[in-house]
């Protein structure tokens, strides 16, 4: 857990631990300069904003390495507080003996994520923004890493930080009206309240639409491979996910649990999951890995249905309609047919020859874009859940605020109910909250963010 901000000096590796040409090694503090100059025997002051090449020693003048460090004086610095950068040989023992040496010198091990909420507490960036740190660590695609870096400098921010200024002006505008006027707001003035109330309500309900793109650049799309038992789920599987993850043979029935590989498709990450072959049976163990197949069935973005005979038959028999999932229907095994016995509706595949991969990864890419057909590069995108709660409480205040104000009802309701979408906002940048929610988004960082 976070502990408040006191004034203890920080450290954490950076980098990796284990073998590497490198590991960055972080520290910050109220006042560093003196702890520079004591661990690199230097008697000049670090230049801010420089790296300099010399070498760290132990209390008892024994050198430990010859490092390059960089010193950032505060407010100009990643924390706004003081910070050092020492970039050491990597490995195992020069980092550990390093950090060892701060540790007597009485600097602290970080906590987790402890380094960015320093950052956030010190106005040096907003929750959307450190929310999206950790969201370029993870990121697995170049979309997600630049709709994240994209956050990261603030685009999804003022987008939040207009509306709410926004709806401050209208709040003034509201409440000088109710201040100053012996009888209720005239119709005109009204109406011009409404207007801007209508478009306020408009800007949030564009950007809470940007969680689903969000959600699928973040989570990837989920697509599932169904069929009967050896209809070649495993070896289209396998043929995907360029590897031999699933076991193939020509007895029915091997798969018998689902099995999933992430691999990436126009940008987007896709988790491909292998199921098992939906037949009769009373075998209690197939029985068990088709009930999984249903789930997944239910849980996926987009259905692979694949048969070596009819593929809109098995569709059809076996009521996948009803899912309403998006749906590729594919003809396996293809090189043993004549393609007049193949439906030109049908994607034609055979991993045996390799051949209607391309045309089966071109269908999945035209899908996938359909459904995440979102310019990201014009309009700000919610890439949390925190996000998406928020704006949707502070939408759902904003309806009955409309609806309100349609009404004969008295205007101090309505400067209640903008008051209200108010917090929602400051609450989304971190301008207000409580210790609890900042712990657990900071805690779960990586040590040395």
């Amino acid at each position: 857990m976070l502990k408040p901000i006191t004034q203890d000096d920080i450290v954490a590796l950076a980098t990796p631990p284990g073998i590497g040409a490198i590991a960055v090694i972080r520290v910050s503090g109220l006042e560093l300069e003196s702890l520079y100059k004591k661990v690199t025997r230097s008697k000049l002051a670090p230049k801010p904003r420089y790296s300099n090449y010399t070498t760290i020693y132990q209390p008892n003048n024994k050198p430990i390495d010859n490092c390059l460090i960089t010193y950032f004086k505060k407010p100009n610095s990643f924390t706004g507080e003081d910070v050092i950068e020492i970039s050491s040989h990597g490995g195992h023992f020069i980092p550990k003996a390093i950090l060892g040496m701060l540790y007597r010198e009485k600097v602290r091990q970080a906590a987790p994520g402890e380094f960015s909420y320093r950052a956030f507490i010190n106005g040096k960036m907003d929750l959307i923004q450190a929310e999206s740190i950790s969201g370029i660590i993870a990121s697995k695609t170049k979309i997600n890493a630049s709709v994240q870096l994209s956050n990261l400098n603030g685009f999804l921010s003022k987008s939040i930080a207009r509306i709410k200024e926004e709806t401050v002006h209208l709040l003034t505008i509201l409440e000088h009206e109710l201040d100053f006027s012996e009888e209720e707001i005239n119709f005109t003035k009204k109406d011009e309240i409404s207007s801007v109330l209508g478009l306020i309500y408009t800007k949030t309900a564009n950007i809470l639409n940007s969680s689903n793109f969000g959600k699928a650049i973040n989570s990837g799309a989920r697509v599932v491979l169904c069929g009967k038992p050896n209809a070649g789920k495993s070896s289209l599987f396998n043929r995907l996910s360029g590897s031999s993850r699933a076991i193939v043979t020509n007895i029915a029935g091997t798969t018998r649990d689902t099995i999933e590989s992430w691999i990436e498709i126009a940008g987007i990450p896709v988790c491909i999951v292998d199921t098992a072959g939906i037949t009769k049976t009373e075998n209690p163990i197939e029985s068990h890995g088709i009930r999984r197949t249903n789930t997944e069935i239910a849980n996926s973005d987009i259905l692979l249905v694949l048969d070596e005979q009819n593929p809109s038959k098995f569709y059809k028999q076996n009521r996948l309609e009803n899912s309403n999932k998006d749906v590729i229907l594919i003809h396996t095994k293809s090189d043993l047919f004549s393609p007049r016995d193949i439906n030109k509706k049908h994607i034609k595949i055979s991993v045996k020859k390799d051949s209607g991969i391309s045309t089966l990864l071109t269908e999945l890419s035209t899908l996938l874009k359909q459904n995440m057909s979102y310019d990201y590069s014009v309009d700000p995108v919610v890439v949390s859940e925190r996000q998406k709660i928020l704006l949707n409480k502070g939408l759902a205040v904003l309806g009955v605020a409309k609806e309100q104000i349609n009404r004969d009802v008295d205007m101090v309701i309505l400067s209640s109910l903008l008051r209200e979408f108010i917090e929602h906002l400051e609450e989304l940048l971190g301008k207000i909250g409580n210790d609890d929610i900042f712990n657990n988004l900071f805690s779960s960082f990586c040590v040395g963010k």
